[in-house]
């Protein structure tokens, strides 16, 4: 009768904490969807600066594209304030990035109802600087997320490996339904981990790709003015095809480069740079 009470709560015992073990990685795993939303936002708020910076350069007048951005981009932190509803300190970094994105839709809209040369260069300034200010409160708040997640993770794991041990204690009182609740809870907890951490390498990769367009997009900007201020500084022909040569050889990572100019009298390609 005692070793029967004893066996009773011994298994009682076990479920209970079993039970808490999975709600609490249940738990830890959620931050992980949250770090997937955060980096759905983060990519399109890059991918929105890259197309931005690509019509202030080529001055275009048509922003219907970067409005239907921006509202793709709205429609996203307005889904992700409502799923992080019941985190305060997500949700009212989120809209502070909405009241940024306010801000960035007032700026184009002045733009575009009066798009000037003089207007384009005084909105740039103030465009690249919300865009600036966009990503940098998205990479701070992703980034808290980020650690958020590997602590709980780390916790997560730690909980599992808790929860095994249990249960192998619980399996050796109860050797069928123990051995059944092992195969159960680690596949429950591996596939969601595996699914878990499959969608932050994926997401953690493309953002990284996207940072590298940006860089390159910006270098290639650079190089641009540069060679634009060259010509209004009159060079004469070689050393400003020079200046061209080394810029495009910077930007294509390689040590050497070459130009030729077609002469007139002989009709053939002349070696005048490299």
């Amino acid at each position: 009768m005692v070793a029967a009470l004893v066996l009773l709560l011994t298994t009682l015992a076990g479920a209970i904490a079993l039970a808490t073990i999975n709600i609490n990685t249940a738990a830890s795993f959620q931050s992980g969807y949250v770090l997937n939303n955060l980096a759905n936002i983060q990519r399109k708020v890059i991918e929105l600066h890259i197309d931005t910076n690509r019509v202030l350069r080529d001055r275009v007048s048509d922003f219907e594209p970067l409005m239907l951005h921006r509202d793709s981009l709205q429609r996203q932190l307005k889904l992700a304030r409502a799923e992080m509803s019941g985190d305060l300190a997500v949700s009212s970094e989120l809209r502070n990035v909405e009241m940024l994105l306010d801000h960035y839709t007032y700026e184009l809209n002045r733009l575009a109802g009066n798009p000037t040369d003089a207007q384009f260069a005084s909105a740039t300034a103030q465009i690249d600087n919300v865009l600036g200010l966009l990503e940098s409160k998205m990479e701070s708040l992703y980034g808290g997320k980020e650690r958020e997640f590997y602590v709980n993770i780390e916790e997560a794991i730690r909980l599992q490996r808790t929860s095994q041990a249990l249960t192998a204690a619980i399996g050796g009182l109860l050797l069928v339904f123990g051995g059944l609740l092992v195969v159960s809870i680690r596949r429950s907890v591996s596939g969601e981990f595996a699914r878990a951490y499959n969608l932050l390498i994926s997401e953690v990769a493309e953002r990284r790709r996207a940072e590298a367009e940006l860089r390159q997009h910006n270098a290639y900007l650079a190089a641009l003015h540069e060679t634009s201020l060259a010509l209004t500084n009159r060079l004469d022909s070689e050393d400003l095809l020079a200046a061209i040569v080394y810029r495009a050889a910077q930007m294509l990572h390689t040590e050497h480069g070459y130009a030729c100019l077609l002469d007139s009298d002989s009709r053939t390609m002349v070696g005048k740079v490299g």
